[in-house]
């Protein structure tokens, strides 16, 4: 969301921008998410849904003008397109963007994506982002959305145009270059859409992205036609909450339950120590492997249950209900009592199952897994509870309470305060001057006269066309990094055993390995490579200014490498 006329910017949540709200509420129900915020005295409301029936995802944006004045206002959205399995774009996701196709539709200002199928027997898979607009005034009576709109619209489907090198969503160069239009076959598909508007005083307009997939284009027209209707977007949210009442009904499920559920997955999706077993960590012996023989594969996040007792079906009534949404996690049911000829709780275990009819999702990849500790050794045992993202414990407390202590805040460390400030800057360095004696300039870098490496000098701003990668490994290990700092180590297999994270991503270049550098005295921040953080052009460091980061040398071969160390004069 941009302020055409004041130049602020904020979004309809709390990412990318990271602008504070001068008030914010966050709604989450079983049928939708809903976004309040009020900015600059503009409140935005933003109502995301899916709909029961079609594979369509609608985001209903309403704008408030709670000044006195008309305000020229711009809303851009912005998303990456896989459209593909999430194990090929985790892989190699640069490899799997060749093969996505754009076009525009003027007529429904939207973008359709397709995929180039690369076998016979791929399925086709479209998708399609639209923007639609309208206006009503704060009685709820209709107006013209014609009359509000300043007729500017635009999209986008290259990544790289809308980001700009070196940059990320938070201050992406599409938001003050504008949208170039591009279509087409782009290494780094995205879908966005821009609409400018007008809103008077003390009035309201809506507007709707509306995102959807089919399986032919024809489809995905006959969508996007049905749902260029605002009726049909009510009625969806309409319905999408019918069927959720019915499905917590059917689940037996209650309001808090539901909380509690929901909970219980962030911790599955987004791993947190809270309910690790961290006793067992460091006495692990085994690794992914032996997961096999229980028939788990390790490749979903893991729920363990230890039940010793009888207790109720509440976690497989979540599991039911997360398989519902294709969410796919293996929910482990150790049984602690020993063998016995009445086998109760195994009876009582599979009672459950029946109960919530998961006959079916037993011993199934992202399913439903009942296991006797008293069977197996203790390695295995030990195995299961240092993989499981959350380990329960069906007889110690209920979920409720085992989840409460997630609520509980750290607390945080004092503010870093400076030792020294004054408001007199000290002169500025000279900059550091280019190297005029290298091999192949090519106007960024070259290799030095003796070619033992090559030389990158970037000035404030610059960046080069593309990463400039370089690789070191031997047999074991290895790391990539690139000109920024961007890279990651791996052990023995570059692609399997990856130590730290890699983005692969050539347009932003985020590093996952980084190293700050703070002065003590002034406060001053800042990385010794070019990301995350680029030095300002001037660094208080001790006494005096220090020379700002401008030049990256790389070693062209492997000859004398330990003349890197201790540094040369030349500031690398």
């Amino acid at each position: 969301m941009q302020d055409l006329d004041s130049g602020d910017l904020w979004s309809a949540g709390l990412q990318p921008t990271a602008a504070q709200p001068e008030a914010q509420e966050l709604l989450f129900y079983p049928r939708m998410v809903e976004f309040r915020r009020y900015d600059h005295h503009i409140a935005l409301q933003t109502a995301v849904t899916i709909a029961p029936e079609d594979d369509v995802e609608i985001r209903c944006i309403n704008l408030t003008n709670d000044s006195d004045r008309p305000r020229r206002l711009r809303l851009t959205s912005y998303a990456e397109v896989v459209l593909g399995s999430a194990a090929a774009d985790q892989r190699h996701p640069a490899f799997a963007n060749l093969f996505v196709e754009s076009e525009y539709l003027p007529a429904h200002h939207a973008l359709l994506f397709r995929r180039r199928p690369r076998a016979a027997t791929d399925e086709p898979l479209f998708l399609l982002h639209m923007l639609l607009s309208d206006s009503v005034d704060l009685t709820g009576f209709a107006q013209s959305s014609i009359a509000n709109l300043s007729g500017l619209s635009g999209h986008e489907s290259d990544r790289a145009k809308f980001l700009g090198r070196g940059r990320s969503s938070r201050n992406a160069s599409a938001l003050t270059d504008g949208l170039s239009q591009t279509i087409g076959a782009t290494l780094n598909p995205v879908m966005a859409l821009n609409q400018t508007v007008t809103v008077a005083p003390r009035t309201a307009i809506r507007l709707a992205f509306i995102t959807l997939a089919a399986p032919s284009r024809q489809q995905a027209l006959a969508w996007a036609t049905r749902y260029r209707q605002w009726l049909m977007l009510e009625r969806t949210f309409v319905r999408a909450r019918n069927q959720a009442e019915r499905e917590l009904r059917l689940l037996e499920l209650t309001t808090p339950q539901l909380e509690q559920i929901q909970r219980l997955l962030s911790l599955l999706l987004y791993p947190h120590p809270a309910l690790r077993a961290a006793a067992t960590l460091a006495a692990n012996s085994k690794g992914q492997p032996g997961l096999w023989a229980f028939g788990i594969s390790g490749d979903y996040p893991i729920l363990l249950i230890q039940l010793h007792q009888e207790t109720d079906g509440e976690l497989l009534r979540a599991h039911t209900y997360w398989r519902r949404r294709d969410l796919k996690i293996d929910l482990i049911i150790l049984n602690q009592q020993e063998s016995n000829y009445g086998q109760e709780m195994q009876g009582f275990i599979y009672h459950l199952i029946h109960r919530t009819q998961s006959e079916h999702w037993l011993n199934r990849r992202g399913s439903l897994f009942v296991l006797r500790e008293d069977q197996m050794g203790l390695a295995d045992a030990v195995l299961l509870k240092t993989t499981a993202q959350v380990l329960l414990d069906g007889a110690q407390r209920s979920l409720a309470q085992q989840l409460a202590n997630l609520l509980t805040q750290p607390t945080p460390l004092p503010a870093f305060t400076a030792t020294q400030y004054t408001a007199v800057p000290p002169p500025p360095n000279p900059p550091l001057p280019c190297p005029t004696n290298w091999q192949f300039d090519n106007g960024l870098g070259g290799f030095s006269a003796d070619g033992q490496e090559y030389q990158i000098y970037l000035r404030p701003g610059d960046t080069t066309p593309v990463p400039w990668i370089n690789v070191i490994a031997n047999e074991t290990v290895g790391f990539l990094v690139s000109e920024t700092g961007g890279g990651y180590t791996w052990a023995v297999n570059s692609g399997e055993n990856r130590l730290t994270a890699w983005h692969n991503d050539p347009v932003s270049d985020m590093p996952a390995e980084l190293l700050y550098l703070r002065d003590e005295e002034t406060a001053e921040i800042w990385s010794p490579t070019p990301s995350p953080r680029r030095p300002p052009p001037r660094i208080w460091c001790g006494t005096g200014p220090v020379t700002p980061y401008s030049s990256i040398t790389a070693m062209a071969s492997n000859k004398k490498p330990a003349s890197l160390w201790p540094p040369r004069s030349r500031s690398r």
